[in-house]
């Protein structure tokens, strides 16, 4: 894939692509861009900003106007101090639930770039992300709210209820601070139709340090898989998810990429792995280890969808895809018919925020909205 200068700037300052192992590289790259106003919108859409102003102040400082240097290490230190309110606000929240009995797991955010990264502020993160178990999640969002939190969504009990038996997650925010958070009781809604026992996630846990505490988040394998079908399932519309999965790659003596494989066909879920694996090639120019170069081989879809997936990652930041598109791209990743029949019948029949205020039901009628749903739709 032929990328512009601007996007492999960006790959290179994230430590990806193989501009990045070029002496000089990142200099010849700067010098090529002409507008570094699109090129800071670019960074921002693909969330990919916080590591731009360390690579290029180190090694391409010259190359760049300074009034642009100026703005980029402003970014980067205003990610700097999000990232660190974000992991007071980490601890904390651990502390609020694990002292009221709610077992929680984070994971992504400032301890997820600690594990691909090796720094919480190199990784743009706005949210804090918490897996709990589905009996935990009303007295978890209760505790939540008591300390400060509001709802991002306001719903009333039967809304709430269908809503938390789709899978979806419940995403509240500070009024006072600079951040949200999300509990998630499944990996992706119930709507897109992949299921991961809640017992892997749980006991495939491995142990980060991170400013003196020790955070018990997901193993790089859980990982992989999840970012991998959280991709899928948002069509990879941020370069910075590629990346992601790129700089996990890299922690192979930590990855059992068969056993992984292994899994993913299990759940249904290796094209949506695969196409992953591909993105990485495909966009960041890195090689694949053998054992996924064999299994993409063995499936001629995987190439021309990681295409498709690359083509909305470095798609203009103010294009527009019609939902359409997403629900193709959604059944063409799952390998087994089943699934997608599945994600057909959900999809069709799981009611939402925009089919409960098309007209009110009183709460005995509310499973109406069920039937309802199709009509609406067509």
């Amino acid at each position: 894939m032929t990328l512009r200068p601007e996007e492999r700037l960006l790959l290179a300052c994230a430590g990806v692509g193989a501009d990045r192992l070029r002496p000089g590289g990142l200099a010849e790259l700067a010098g090529q861009v002409t507008d570094w106003d699109r090129l800071i919108q670019l960074a921002q859409r693909r969330r990919l900003v916080p590591p731009l102003y360390p690579a290029l102040s180190r090694e391409a400082a010259d190359a760049v106007p300074p009034a642009m240097l100026a703005r980029l290490k402003n970014l980067h230190v205003s990610n700097t101090i999000q990232s660190a309110f974000l992991v007071q606000e980490l601890r904390k929240t651990l502390e609020l639930l694990e002292s009221n009995q709610v077992r929680a797991i984070p994971f992504k955010g400032p301890l997820m770039a600690l594990q691909l990264y090796g720094d919480p502020s190199l990784r743009q993160v706005g949210d804090l992300d918490f897996f709990v178990h589905p009996e935990d999640l009303p007295r978890a969002r209760a505790l939540l709210l008591s300390a400060g939190y509001e709802p991002l969504v306001r719903l009333t009990a039967p809304e709430q209820r269908a809503y938390d038996r789709g899978g979806r997650s419940s995403c509240l925010f500070n009024p006072g601070g600079q951040g949200s958070m999300d509990l998630h009781t499944a990996i992706v809604p119930r709507w897109f139709s992949f299921d991961m026992p809640p017992e892997r996630l749980w006991a495939g846990q491995e142990e980060v340090t991170l400013e003196g505490r020790a955070y018990r988040t997901l193993s790089l394998d859980n990982l992989a898989l999840i970012l991998c079908v959280h991709g899928g399932k948002h069509v990879w519309e941020r370069l910075s998810w590629i990346v992601d999965v790129a700089m996990l790659l890299r922690k192979r003596g930590r990855l059992t990429l068969a056993g992984l494989i292994e899994t993913a066909r299990e759940r249904g879920a290796l094209r949506m792995l695969l196409v992953g694996l591909q993105l990485v090639r495909e966009v960041a120019g890195d090689a694949l280890p053998a054992e996924a170069d064999e299994a993409i081989q063995r499936d001629p879809a995987v190439a021309a969808l990681a295409r498709a997936a690359a083509a909305r990652a470095l798609a203009d930041p103010q294009a527009a895809f019609a939902p359409v598109e997403d629900v193709r791209f959604h059944l063409a990743i799952r390998e087994r018919r089943r699934d997608r029949a599945r994600y057909r019948w959900r999809k069709l029949f799981t009611t939402t925020e925009a089919d409960w205020k098309s007209f009110p039901l009183p709460e005995p009628l509310f499973p109406l909205y069920s039937v309802t749903r199709p009509f609406r739709l067509v």
